[in-house]
């Protein structure tokens, strides 16, 4: 779905097509791509003037299936448009990827930006200016909010794990503040300018061996200006992380990679380390619209030191510091054909509104109150709602960069069912279980939901601007709560792949997580499968995350009874080679959606991240054949003692103002019977053969 920038060091989606060599490939349908252009003038008249960067967040340039960051979504084929909104500066590029009415949009940071958000054009008498700054009456925002991940340098159980530093003796040399900056690159493609590609090694030593201590920077980089050469490390099984950069055809100043991983440009250090072997030549001065080449260097636990590569302040900044950063990532899940959207960077965080919901629901026990959208609104001076707001209530947070887009809604891919949450989505309550606790089922003619063990009352679902949103809480915030919500009309395990996907805020702890489901048993799912055999691919445990494929077989599953699972994720002391995908807590943040994919047969399963190829898995008797369900879940378990939350303080969103409660934004779940196994290379992602 979304932008693919490991090497921009928040990898929002999809890193690339396939495992290497084009050998693999994204789940058939995986994305619609939409646009011809960027972004236009930032006030007045919104213009057509487009910054062509194909490739910059990770696409490849070649085919186009292979561009899965989207493309650039210009408002320029729809001529001129007034806006009321007052000039600012434009983002270097807004990058937009359409799948049905939703788009995810990714553009290059902004310096200084603290969060960002992206909502309708405006009618000129909606704008206010109060004299403390710009607001939008009746204006609903969608914010990108901040990533969890911990910041560096991190510091595990007393231990320094992973250590960062951008000066000082580095292998024998004192490097300077000045020799941080390497020279200047381009984070846009022009005629003038040459790609350079960023990969990331899979030797057994080039990732750091203790497993918290993992992030997209910890990974050993190449970088080619040579596509050919990049092709060969593809094959080689080495991770696509796009183009990192453009460099100018007129550099000058050669940079090198010597011994241990470094990279340097000063003559001084040339002096030093010697020649090295020369991988591009940059600008040696500042030019228009160029941005530094910023080095640190990395040291993580058990992995081999090695410099890390960013173009421009806040990539350099979101790579050194790592931590509550903000995400380079909007989602607009509810287009309209014709409208035009504003994106805009912001000197604050979004403001907390409260927990929003599709049902008003007073505090209980240890929840909160669950407020509407239009409650939150209410409250707010002139009607504005932040959707994601992370930060501090009163924060009004104002524009300090602007673009416009105008993505088009496509057709929603075919499948044999597919809900886009576009519609109001209804159930009635078929059964209530009131043990202090309540388990609760709601069902209409198409789907079945049930909640376990929640706060008395204390839930909400439903569509809400063109989502699903699951609210609840776990009973006295100590007992494992759940959600499962399964479609009527079974899928088939028969000749072909039952292909099962969703799309939701994949952020995970080991008390709250996200599932997708394919069981024998039928809805509810959770009650029946002790007569079942059932494949849970779920998200599971704090940063970096891990992904797995559990199989139950005729026993109940439970977050303390987790079934056996198929060890997809590298072990922590495994010797064997890397595999090329990033550590999954890059791909999530609360509020920015990512997709999951589960491929499944009688005696196979390929399961996609963010349309990564994960993990396989080559099992006999893996389903039974005949009738399935699909089945999304969500986990809420013991929430007040979540050891990353409480304990740690890389969630503080999460710690302040979601403690007790969960909230998902679900979307595009679908299934489909009697499909092709998808692409894949087994050879780079061979397939697990056994249960642990």
């Amino acid at each position: 779905m979304s932008t693919s920038k490991m090497m921009r060091f928040l990898l929002v989606a999809a890193l690339g097509a396939g495992c290497g060599g084009g050998s693999g490939s994204s789940p058939p349908g995986h994305e619609t791509e939409s646009g011809t252009g960027a972004t236009g003038d930032t006030g007045g008249t919104i213009s057509g003037s487009v910054d062509s960067s194909s490739g910059v967040d990770g696409s490849t340039g070649d085919d186009p299936t292979e561009t899965t960051g989207g493309e650039d979504v210009s408002c320029g084929d729809l001529g001129g448009i007034e806006s009321p909104l007052a000039p600012l500066p434009e983002f270097a590029w807004v990058h937009g990827q359409v799948r049905g009415t939703g788009v995810s949009l990714s553009f290059e940071p902004v310096d200084g930006a603290r969060d960002y958000r992206v909502y309708t054009l405006p009618s000129a008498n909606a704008v206010v200016d109060d004299g403390q700054g710009q607001h939008i009456d009746g204006a609903i925002y969608r914010c990108a909010g901040d990533r969890m991940a911990p910041p560096l340098p991190y510091t595990q159980n007393g231990f320094l794990t992973v250590d960062a530093r951008s000066t000082g003796d580095i292998s024998g040399y004192v490097r300077s503040e000045e020799e941080i900056t390497l020279g200047w690159v381009f984070a846009t493609e022009a005629p003038d300018r040459v790609p350079v590609y960023q990969l990331g090694s899979p030797e057994s030593g080039h990732d750091g061996f203790c497993y918290a201590g993992h992030y997209a920077v910890t990974r050993v980089p190449f970088f080619t200006a040579d596509p050919a050469q990049r092709e060969a490390w593809l094959a080689e099984g080495y991770r696509d992380d796009g183009i990192a950069f453009w460099v100018s055809e007129a550099g000058t100043r050669p940079v090198r990679r010597g011994s241990g991983h470094l990279f340097y440009a000063s003559d001084a250090e040339v002096a030093a380390r010697g020649e090295g072997e020369v991988l591009f030549d940059v600008l040696d001065a500042e030019q228009d619209g160029a941005v530094p080449l910023m080095r640190f260097t990395i040291f993580p636990c058990g992995g081999a030191m090695h410099d890390v590569l960013a173009a421009g302040e806040a990539r350099f900044q979101r790579a050194f510091e790592q931590g509550n950063q903000p995400v380079w990532e909007l989602e607009w899940p509810d287009l309209e054909p014709g409208e035009v959207l504003v994106v805009e960077a912001l000197d604050a965080g979004c403001p907390f509104q409260g927990h929003l919901s599709a049902r008003s629901v007073p505090a209980t026990g240890f929840a909160q109150d669950f407020v509407t959208p239009e409650e939150a609104a209410a409250q707010s001076p002139y009607g504005e709602l932040f959707v994601n707001g992370q930060h501090d209530p009163a924060s009004d947070p104002q524009p300090i960069a602007r673009s416009f887009v105008c993505p088009e809604p496509v057709a929603n891919e075919s499948m044999d069912v597919f809900l886009d949450f576009d519609e109001p989505f209804e159930l009635e309550q078929t059964d209530l279980s009131d043990s202090g606790f309540w388990d609760l089922h709601l069902a209409n003619d198409d789907f079945f939901a049930s909640f376990y063990r929640i706060e008395p009352d204390v839930w909400g679902l439903g569509s809400v601007m063109g989502e699903l949103w699951v609210t609840y809480a776990d009973w006295g915030a100590d007992v494992n709560g759940r959600f499962r919500l399964t479609s009527t009309q079974h899928a088939s395990i028969g000749e072909g792949f039952v292909h099962a996907t969703v799309e939701v805020d994949l952020w995970s702890t080991g008390r709250r997580y996200p599932q997708l489901w394919i069981s024998s048993a039928e809805a509810p799912v959770q009650d029946n499968m002790i007569s079942a055999t059932t494949l849970n691919l779920q998200m599971f445990g704090g940063w970096p995350s891990r992904v797995e494929i559990q199989q139950c077989i005729d026993r109940f599953w439970d977050v303390n009874d987790q079934c056996p699972q198929f060890p997809l994720d590298r072990g922590e002391f495994d010797d064997g080679p890397w595999p090329p995908r990033p550590p999954v807590g890059e791909l999530s943040a609360p509020g920015m959606r990512m997709r999951m994919d589960l491929y499944a047969s009688a005696d196979r399963a390929y399961a996609f991240v963010g349309g990564i190829p994960w993990g396989c898995v080559d099992y006999p008797n893996l389903l039974p054949a005949g009738d399935v369900t699909v089945t999304y879940g969500d986990v809420l378990y013991h929430s007040g003692v979540d050891e990353s939350v409480v304990f740690s303080d890389y969630m503080p969103f999460i710690h302040d103002y979601q403690l007790t409660e969960s909230r998902r934004h679900v979307d595009n779940f679908g299934f489909s019977s009697g499909v092709d196994a998808p692409e894949w290379n087994h050879d780079i992602l061979p397939c697990v053969t056994a249960l642990e």
